[in-house]
Formats: C-alpha cells, structure tokens, sequence
C-alpha cells in the first residue's frame, strides 16, 4: 500500500512536471516562431537540437548509478562516493567544454552556429549535473524531487520567455541565454536536495576510478541506447540542415518539436514506472505487460484524430509553416510507435537489465535512419520521404522490441496485435496525404472504429480495468 501511495505520489508530480514542460513547448513552438521569424527560430530549433545530445560526456556514469542503484533507499547510499564520482566527472566535462568552446570560436565560419556552439558547451555543464543527482533520485524511488527540479527549470523560464515575447525580441540569443540560466537555477535546486552527497570530503582520484569505471562500464551501452535513439529523428534532422540548409532545418524541426509534446509526457510515465516494476514480482510483470500495451493499443491512433483540427488551426496561425504541417501529418504516427517503445518497451528492457540489447536495436535503427535520410536527401531529394521512412524505422524497432520481449519472457507474440496497428497507421499516413481534411478526419475516424472492432477483446479489457480501478478507489 505504501509503495503504491508512493507511486501515486511520484506520477503525480512527474505528470505536474510534463504540464509545465508542455505549456513551455506550446509558448516555444507557437508563440517563438510568430515573432522570431524563420531564420531566427531556425537558430534557436539548432540550439535546442544540439543541446539534445550533451549527455553523452557524461560517458554513462550517470546512467550506470541509475541501473545499479535501482531499487536501493537514498539513506542507504555511500554519500562518500557518490560525490566524489560527481567531482571527477564535473572535472572532465568542463575541460570537454572548453574544447568545445574553442572549436565554436575558431572553427565555424558562421557567427550564429558559433553562437550557438558555445551556449551549448555552457548549457552541457549544468545539464549534466542535473542528469547525475537526477537519475540518482530515480533509481531510489524519489523522482519527485526530479520533477521539481524539472518545474523549478521550465518556470523560470517560461516567465523569461512570457517577459520576451511581451518585448517583442526578435533575435533568439536572450532566448538561448535564458533556457542556460533556467537550466542553472534547475542544476542548484537539485544540488541542494542532494547536499548530502555533494556536502562530503572526496576521495583520492585512484580510490575512486574502480567505481567510475564500474558505473560507465555499466551505464555506457544505456547511456549510448538513448543517445542512439534520440538520434532516430536527429539523423533526419543533421541532414535536412545539410542537404536543404538552416531554414527548411526549422521548418522540419518545427513538426518534431509539435510531436514531442505527446513523446515528453511519455518519457516522464516511463521515468516513474523502470523503479516500479524494479519491486515487481515476476509473476506480476507478464500480466502488467499486456494490461499496458493493450491500453496504449487502443489510446495512441485515437490521438493521430486531434492532426486534423490542430493542423487547420496551425495554418490560421502560422501560414508560414505550411510545408512543417505536410511534415507533421506524416511525422505523427511515430508517436504511436515511440510512445510504446519508450514507456514500455525499453522500460521492460531495462528491468531485465537488457541494456545491450537496447542498444543492438538502437544502434541499427540509427543507421537504417541515416542511410534512408541520405536517399531522400540526395537521391529522391524530398522531405516527405525522409519523414515517412523515420516513422517506418520507429515502426521496425516498437516491433523488433515487442517480438523480442514476448518471445524470450512471456512467449507469447500477439501478431494480431501488431498487424492490425500497423494497417490502421498505415491508413492515417495514405489518408493524410490528401489535400481536404474534413474528409480526411472522417476517413480515418471510420478507419479507426474498424481498428476497435478487429481489437475489441483489448477494448473490453481496458474498459474492465478501468471500472475494476474506479471500483476500487471507491471502496
């Protein structure tokens, strides 16, 4: 009962966290692109694009605490250690940024790439510093505190932003230095719930490496796996910029950052439910498997319906995206596929301790990614068929990671399953291309009833599982 309440706890304030993030998303990607204009808002989506993949100089130690502290009490934990490994890998980063620095000053032609080079460095250091104490918190159960740094982070900031717009700012640079200082704020908020940790007397360098090794050697091939994931759409994205330049790169950019508002919320359930299922027994995890899957079966093309209207309301309001709205169209089923992988699949994975095999998946998919991208970059040159194949590569990885899981842990592969979703995404993509969207919108409604009749023995067992919930909270 105990764990559960906590649960509750956790998620509820992991869900407030993504409501914050999100009504950030929404201020950014609506509201910064009528004012900045392409070309400026094309630098600030670089910013934000490159500052995705910072993490990676932290070589996983963060991520190795995570999966080896999983499960453990916070006042169980050697504060000692923990610290000292934090002072060894601030030292590394900052001279990683510095290089980094030197490299923005010297090596770009660009003075706006330059720019954003250097901010970058500069963000990196407090993001990872947020991402050790961070995951430190999630792997004892305490992600609250997490998701209060997170809110700390994005209201500071969306006030900054709100105090732009209203100024009418249209260069992206103070929009840049305030998501660095937002970041800051977040980075000693967060330090400062784990002063116990940073509060303690390091070891000697040579005491300590035995347990950074130990942690990277662990963490690296999860650490590379989200990397390696997160870099599915970023392979597009790299050569979007390359072959077509920094404004078509903005108005790609602006439909991923239109699909990651469903993809943030996903990432913050899956945040909360790796510790859970950690104290799962393994009778339980077969059944919670499938009670999951089946809901998001039913839940995620249900959401590809709110494309329609959103998409006649984004044209009203920013005319000059209409070309990311054909992207977007195409670019939204990916988010029935990376939703699962994300909150289920690679959540499973990691419970098994499965890191490599994420990685192996991750890895190929990438690549798969950029050898796809390249062709429709250089070969068919058309956006839209770069945009379709990344929803294809999502596609082949959600499948190759269910098939997986399902045969080696539950032996039990629910084609039926898989099949019917893959027609009725297919059905959304071929229906979307069309030019009239009310039509569009009723096609596809009647696509998706005959989904819930092909499936309705997962609709039957989601709508018992709700009344069984609601049920009980009653008593």
């Amino acid at each position: 009962m105990k764990n559960r309440a906590k649960f509750l706890s956790n998620l509820k304030f992991a869900f407030t966290a993504q409501l914050v993030s999100l009504t950030l998303s929404i201020l950014l990607s609506l509201v910064a692109p009528k004012i900045l204009g392409v070309e400026m808002y094309s630098f600030w989506q670089l910013f934000i694009f490159y500052t995705t993949y910072v993490n990676i100089f932290h070589f996983g130690i963060s991520d190795g605490l995570y999966l080896r502290l999983g499960g453990k009490k916070y006042k169980s934990l050697n504060y000692r250690l923990l610290g000292s490994q934090f002072y060894l890998s601030l030292t590394w980063e900052i001279l990683i940024a510095g290089i980094i620095i030197l490299a923005g000053c010297l090596g770009v032609g660009n003075s706006e790439r330059s720019f954003v080079i250097i901010c970058v460095a500069i963000y990196m250091l407090a993001d990872n510093g947020i991402a050790y104490f961070g995951m430190i918190f999630q792997a004892v159960n305490d992600t609250k505190k997490f998701s209060i740094s997170v809110i700390t982070d994005k209201v500071f900031f969306i006030g900054y932003a709100i105090i732009l717009i209203l100024l009418k700012t249209t260069s992206y640079r103070p929009f840049v230095i305030g998501y660095i200082i937002s970041k800051y704020c977040s980075f000693v908020f967060i330090a400062f719930l784990g002063r116990a940790i940073l509060s303690q007397k390091p070891y000697k360098i040579s005491s300590v490496l035995g347990e950074v090794k130990t942690n990277i050697s662990a963490g690296l091939p999860l650490m590379l796996a989200s990397f390696a994931s997160n870099f599915i759409v970023g392979a597009a994205r790299f050569v979007v910029d390359k072959a077509w330049g920094i404004e078509q790169f903005g108005k790609f950019s602006f439909s991923v950052s239109m699909t990651n508002f469903f993809l943030l919320f996903v990432r913050q359930v899956s945040m909360v439910l790796f510790p859970a299922l950690k104290r799962e027994s393994e009778k339980k995890l077969k059944p919670l498997f499938y009670t999951i899957k089946s809901g998001l079966n039913i839940l995620l093309p249900l959401l590809l319906l709110v494309y329609y209207p959103g998409a006649w309301i984004l044209g009203l309001w920013l005319p000059q995206y209409k070309d990311s709205l054909i992207y977007l169209g195409l670019l939204l089923p990916l988010i029935v596929f990376d939703s699962k992988t994300q909150m289920l699949f690679i959540t499973y994975l990691k419970a098994f301790r499965e890191e490599r095999k994420i990685l192996y998946i991750n890895a190929i998919s990438v690549m798969l990614s950029l050898i796809l991208s390249a062709i429709g970059a250089f070969v068919v040159k058309n956006i839209n068929f770069i945009t379709i194949a990344l929803v294809v590569v999502t596609a082949i990885r959600s499948i190759t990671m269910e098939s997986y899981i399902s045969k080696k842990y539950f032996e039990d592969v629910r084609w039926k399953d898989i099949l019917t979703e893959l027609a009725v995404v297919s059905a959304f993509i071929i229906i979307t291309l069309g030019n009239n969207r009310l039509l569009a919108f009723a096609e596809y409604l009647a696509c998706y009833v005959i989904y819930l009749l092909f499936n309705k023995n997962s609709v039957l067992q989601l709508f018992r599982t709700v009344i069984a919930r609601l049920s009980k909270k009653k008593k």
